[in-house]
């Protein structure tokens, strides 16, 4: 009996993505898990964190699922942070003992009872209860802060041992009201400095209200993401989702907090394309990202790796990323580079992806008839403008020029309009930036394989926005 492989792709750009079938969750790369057990009172049982709307004086228990998946007895750490922001703007709730801000009255860190650590024996599952106790002083806006499960195991590192950790955070978040409260952000300092080498003007900014102030760094395509992710997954039911990151730091590259948000909102692999080192984090956490590629067409030496395999039920998919050249950096030849990844590839599995991140639609089509009846499917990726031209090759690959973008409906190419349109009146340099609020698109495409031959059975491209409405 034939069964299908679905996947779904999507590009978060100031984003891209794509999907293929069930969702499969596996726990090759984790050695335990952490899930919250939400409880009646969640405020939007549609999150995966914790959304509390409490009562002053009153006593939370959260309660979190913690299993363990390997045949050893294992101890997870277990620790309340208080939520801050990282220099790139991005919330970071892995700090510990962070400098806090005079404005802030009610750390979360302060108002949070539960127990150090926790052992669990080969594959237990245990419940880990933490106890919040709400101020007594009515607050407006939020309280926010993470639950962070971290185990300590020893790696072996050619001669010398290592700890390296591995560690789950859960977001939780209290509120009492829907009062509003006015954003409000206080520039304490600016100054000259560097950073990796890069000379920059510094700013130390305050918010000294209790709200998240979105978008000060364009997140919309990520926030977009996590919005509709779930309902298409619920809908279509992929087996595997894989998103293009290369710009989701501000249409920057990617950062390591950004890398874990996207699998920790469902997305099994990311991949990236020429814009992969234009934030410096990157070279932070690149060789530990196992589910995270790079063009596999840069020049030996470079940091990452270009192709990822995927568990799907009892098989396998091949994930491939791949730099056109045609208006972008010579790098290696990608058609080659192509037949050598493919074949190394199919000692393993039928089941091929390529994520092609080009400019022209031209040196895509040629790959895509280059690669046909080689691979399930070629999806090109980088110019942020969803083409309509997804098809399935005679030789049975899916193909679509480019998926398209995840971010803001209303900008060009995410970014706003009036820079670019002065651009190209007078012919002189401007400043680009990225749309940090307005209305939202999400672009994406499903593909079905079939499981035995590889041979894609059809394609379809998805886009969300105002004017196309999610349909569940």
């Amino acid at each position: 009996m034939k069964r299908y492989i679905s996947a779904i792709l999507i590009v978060i750009g100031l984003i891209s993505s794509c999907f293929l079938g069930n969702q499969i969750t596996s726990a090759a790369e984790t050695n335990f898990s952490a899930k919250a057990i939400l409880p009646e009172k969640q405020w939007d049982q549609k999150k995966t964190y914790f959304d509390l709307r409490v009562k002053p004086g009153e006593v939370e228990h959260l309660e979190v699922e913690v299993k363990n998946y390997t045949d050893k007895e294992i101890t997870v750490a277990v620790q309340a942070n208080s939520a801050v922001t990282t220099d790139g703007g991005i919330i970071d709730y892995e700090t510990t003992n962070p400098e806090m801000d005079e404005t802030m009255s009610h750390p979360f860190s302060e108002i949070v009872e539960v127990d150090s650590e926790v052992t669990l024996a080969p594959n237990e599952t245990k419940k880990v209860s933490a106890k919040v106790t709400v101020p007594e002083e009515s607050f407006n806006g939020i309280i926010l802060g993470g639950l962070q499960f971290t185990q300590q195991k020893e790696l072996k590192k050619k001669d010398n041992k290592n700890k390296a950790n591995q560690t789950q955070v859960i977001g939780v978040q209290l509120s009492e009201n829907d009062n509003p409260i006015k954003p409000e952000i206080n520039v304490m300092s600016v100054k000259a400095g560097q950073i990796d080498d890069n000379n920059m003007i510094l700013a130390k900014l305050q918010n000294p209200a209790p709200k998240i102030i979105r978008d000060i760094v364009g997140s919309m395509g990520r926030d977009t993401l996590t919005t509709y992710l779930p309902k298409l997954k619920k809908k279509y039911r992929p087996q595997v989702t894989i998103a293009n990151g290369e710009n989701a730091a501000a249409g920057r590259g990617i950062t390591g907090k950004i890398y874990k948000k996207f699998l920790q909102d469902g997305v099994d692999v990311v991949t990236l394309g020429n814009h992969s080192w234009d934030n410096k984090d990157i070279f932070e956490f690149i060789d530990d990202a196992k589910k995270m590629i790079r063009p596999a067409n840069f020049p030996e030496g470079t940091p990452g790796q270009g192709l990822v395999f995927v568990k799907v039920n009892q098989l396998e998919l091949a994930v491939i990323n791949l730099q056109a050249r045609s208006f972008m950096a010579d790098l290696d030849d990608p058609f080659r580079k192509a037949e050598q990844l493919i074949t190394e590839a199919k000692k393993r599995t039928p089941l091929i992806f390529v994520d092609f991140h080009g400019e022209t639609t031209s040196e895509k089509q040629a790959m895509g008839w280059f690669l046909d009846g080689q691979v399930s499917a070629v999806v090109g990726t980088h110019t942020h403008v969803q083409t309509n031209d997804a098809r399935i090759l005679p030789a049975g690959t899916a193909y679509l020029s480019d998926v398209g973008m995840t971010g803001p409906y209303d900008g060009i190419l995410g970014m706003k309009r009036q820079a670019i349109i002065e651009k190209f009146i007078t012919a002189l340099p401007r400043r680009f930036e990225v749309v940090e609020e307005g209305r939202s698109l999400l672009s994406a495409c499903i593909i079905d394989i079939d499981d035995q031959t590889g041979q894609a059975k059809k394609i379809e491209p998805i886009q969300i926005s105002e004017d196309r409405p999610f349909e569940e």
